[in-house]
């Protein structure tokens, strides 16, 4: 009898060995007896017959598919192998790579266990639930005795001469995909969210993972194709007030609108998300009559939970949200706060349309859909000066065109004041405290109020991916990365589809010097959205702190196509790869621009610090300090200010901007 018991075999090339043992680590972790060479192999024994024994005694191979084990002999026998032996091949697959012919033959069509987004470690729960639930079938019903492997043996004994070993290999193919298939629409519902560096999760159990929802948007019918704004509107609405819902976990906005338009089986929708069930339906205007169809599904089988067609006018639209939130958290048995109001903040019908058209444009790029939505969000307010969300809105809108379009002193006053206002009316607003804890931060130097009031917000809103942004960056001015990243993994659960949040990763990993994992994350960002850049690329940005100019300054240079305006990070970039004349090229731009419009001071000190000159560059910084440049939030720990890190006029400004040299610039 082998020596060792064990229940899992692990697969791998032996160029894959780090991630291989990490794998092991992290099912060992979770319960399971793992076999896996070469430490597990008997001192004197021989390699061959100890994998050999060792697939035997399995019940379940995980293949850990990557280029390399696709091209390895040694894999390819251990998969013919397992598949002779009837057991349970797991494929694990962390590299997109398409499968040579001979583990074709062996394992059929594969479905995989997909772990190719990094870091892995966020699909390692997936994997486990899908170990279990085959331990636990092959407790129950051994494939080999099991109502479904039968009509593949008999199949076998009555194949001709020479052939039964390839039909029972063919129906064993069959077999593994059957439950690959089960597992992956499984393994799709659930969460897992890295903490710190190292293996550990955030398991939701398996109740929670039922309880949890994404709303997408409803479907305009309206006759004239105009009403998108409302359908977005009812949506974003309930997608809020479910947010709010103790115990249940939504979806956020970004990515459940990202399949907007878009021809997606659900299941595919809940495993992009992470959510167990979907919202989805219709909404029809005519004049002040609505007419709003939704249906509830659970996105494993596709059974409606629940259904139902709401007609009424469109002051009652309030009621019909509620109608529909109360028959949700019934169909997920989610129990509501006795007294909860569902409705803290909306005001008359009349404002409310108001507030829903401005709410549309203020989720628009560029400054003409900013300015479009403040005027929107002022005409509700004139009709209920009382409506908090609307509120919230103007200060939104104040604190995204801060900087950006308009000088800081002349918006943050603004958005502060706005904040407070919708503070006051409803203390529970999440975005109202990110807005306000930034505007403080800017008009006071004051990240500790930052904090706090991001802080508030993850505490009234845990459901608020831009809230867990807000607190990790919280975290990052004060040098504590890891905190920072934490949050930001949060963030991905909740919004994993929104390329803000997938750059505030790239970000984070960036500044912690982790680059691979920058420029990995800076890639999957542009996956998501090919043209988002917040002021400038965090893949390039990462790419040139691992000098590598000529990929940093195409991305620059494709970035500039797009926002029509000089990029700070190619100016940096190019004087950096001692290509002075260009950098000096970008750096006239960015001058000639201010004469015309608000151009950021700091990025302007920060490239005459690139090409060495220290005092023209504090000359600026100095600047952007009185007009309270928010880009010296963030100084400390600047892509591109460590020409003038050492230098104690930079010390002396961090200090200023409320930040503790020590902890928040990179050593």
């Amino acid at each position: 009898m082998y020596p060792v018991a064990h229940e899992v075999f692990i697969s791998h090339s032996a160029k894959d060995k780090s991630v291989a043992n990490a794998i092991c680590a992290a099912l060992e972790e979770a319960g399971f007896l793992c076999w896996i060479a070469p430490r597990d192999v008997q001192p004197g024994m021989s390699f061959a017959g100890e994998i050999t024994r060792a697939i035997q005694q399995s019940k379940v191979i995980v293949l850990v598919f990557s280029g390399y084990s696709n091209n390895s002999e040694q894999v390819l026998r251990e998969v013919q192998l397992a598949v002779e032996s009837n057991l349970h091949v797991v494929q694990f697959r962390i590299e997109d790579v398409p499968p040579n012919d001979d583990l074709k033959y062996f394992l059929g069509t594969p479905h995989w266990l997909d772990a190719v987004c990094p870091p892995f470690q966020n699909h390692i729960q997936p994997l486990v639930t899908a170990i279990r639930t085959l331990l636990r079938k092959e407790s129950i019903d051994p494939p080999t005795g099991s109502d479904q492997a039968q009509p593949l043996i008999d199949s076998a004994k009555k194949a001709p001469v020479g052939q039964p070993k390839r039909a029972v290999r063919s129906g064993l193919r069959r077999w593994n995909i059957m439950f690959l298939l089960l597992l992956t629409v499984a393994g799709a519902s659930l969460i897992v969210v890295a903490v710190r560096s190292g293996l550990s999760f955030y398991n939701s159990a398996s109740r929670a993972s039922d309880q949890s929802i994404a709303v997408l948007p409803l479907v305009d019918l309206s006759e004239s194709k105009d009403q998108e704004y409302l359908c977005d509107g009812v949506s974003d609405e309930l997608l809020d007030t479910l947010a709010k819902v103790p115990g249940l976990r939504v979806a956020a906005r970004t990515s459940a609108f990202s399949f907007k338009g878009k021809n997606v089986a659900t299941s595919e929708i809940a495993g992009k998300l992470g959510v167990a069930n979907l919202l989805e339906g219709s909404l029809r205007r005519e004049g002040n009559r609505i007419r709003v169809t939704a249906q509830l599904i659970n996105a494993r089988d596709g059974f409606h939970l629940w259904s139902d067609t709401f007609e009424r006018e469109l002051r009652d639209v309030f009621a019909v949200e509620d109608e529909i939130t109360h028959a949700i958290v019934d169909a997920l048995k989610v129990k509501l706060t006795v007294g909860a109001p569902l409705h803290a903040g909306k005001a008359d019908p009349e404002a409310n349309d108001l507030y829903l058209q401005g709410l549309y444009f203020s989720n628009k790029s560029g400054e003409e859909g900013l300015r479009k939505a403040l005027t929107l969000f002022q005409q509700a307010l004139d009709r209920d000066p009382e409506f908090s969300r609307a509120w919230t809105g103007v200060a939104k809108v104040w604190v995204y065109m801060a900087d950006a379009y308009v000088k800081p002193l002349d918006a943050y006053p603004l958005a502060q004041a706005a904040a407070q206002k919708a503070i006051v009316l409803n203390e529970r607003d999440a975005e109202a405290h990110c807005f306000l804890g930034m505007a403080n931060q800017v008009l006071n130097w004051d990240p500790e109020a930052f904090l706090k009031e991001s802080r508030r917000a993850v505490e009234v809103d845990p459901n608020s991916a831009l809230a867990h942004i807000w607190f990790g960056d919280s975290f990052r001015a004060r040098g504590n990365l890891t905190k920072a990243i934490e949050q930001y993994h949060i963030a991905m659960r909740l919004d994993p589809l929104s390329p803000i949040v997938s750059d505030s990763l790239a970000e984070g990993y960036m500044i912690a010097g982790k680059l691979d994992e920058a420029i990995a994350q800076g890639k999957r960002t542009l996956e998501l959205d090919s043209t988002y850049a917040y002021l400038d690329s965090t893949l390039a940005n990462a790419y040139r702190e691992k000098g590598l100019f000529d990929e940093a300054i195409a991305i620059y240079r494709q970035g500039e196509q797009f926002t029509h305006a000089p990029s700070r990070g190619l100016g940096i970039t190019y004087a950096l790869a001692g290509r002075r004349a260009e950098a000096e090229q970008v750096l006239a731009r960015f001058l000639a621009q201010r004469e015309k419009r608000y151009i950021s001071a700091s990025a302007i000190g920060i490239i005459y610090g690139a090409l060495g000159n220290k005092d023209e560059a504090f000359r600026w910084l100095e600047r952007g300090y009185n007009e309270h440049d928010a880009v010296l939030t963030t100084i400390a720990f600047y892509p591109g200010s460590q020409p003038l890190r050492d230098d104690p006029r930079f010390i002396d400004l961090v200090r200023r901007v409320g930040l503790d040299p020590a902890k928040a610039i990179p050593r």
